[in-house]
């Protein structure tokens, strides 16, 4: 009967040790399966953030370009006023320094804000 209880002994040891292994890389891989879950959240929630982010900035540059095209559009109108004006006198020479000035400076603020635009858009 004692070699009975040390045989199955030693069959419970032997089964114990061939057991273990996998246990313990299932063990592992149960760590590595969290691991990666939780990074998978981290990374989610991150790009959660990014994209929330980056839609208020499109947003923001929406309205920006539409401020933008209303003042090109006034500035434009501008320019087509006083290029009426001065068609209308036949005379540049008429006008003073100031106005000459004053066209050209705004002919640059529409060439920037031209440039700003199509910034915008692309």
């Amino acid at each position: 009967m004692k070699e009975n209880d040390q045989h199955i002994e030693q069959l419970l040891l032997r089964g114990q040790r061939s057991q273990s292994p996998p246990a313990v890389k299932l063990e592992i891989v149960a760590n590595q399966l969290a691991s990666l879950t939780s990074k998978y959240a981290r990374l989610m929630s991150e790009s959660d953030e990014t994209r929330k982010c980056m839609k208020s900035t499109i947003e923001t540059l929406k309205a920006e370009n539409a401020s933008l095209s209303l003042q090109l559009d006034d500035e434009k109108r501008k320019v087509n006023d006083l290029q009426f004006a001065v068609e209308e006198t036949g005379d540049l020479d008429t006008w003073t320094e100031r106005d000459a000035k004053r066209m050209h400076e705004l002919e640059l603020q529409i060439h920037l804000e031209n440039s700003c635009s199509k910034t915008l858009t692309d």
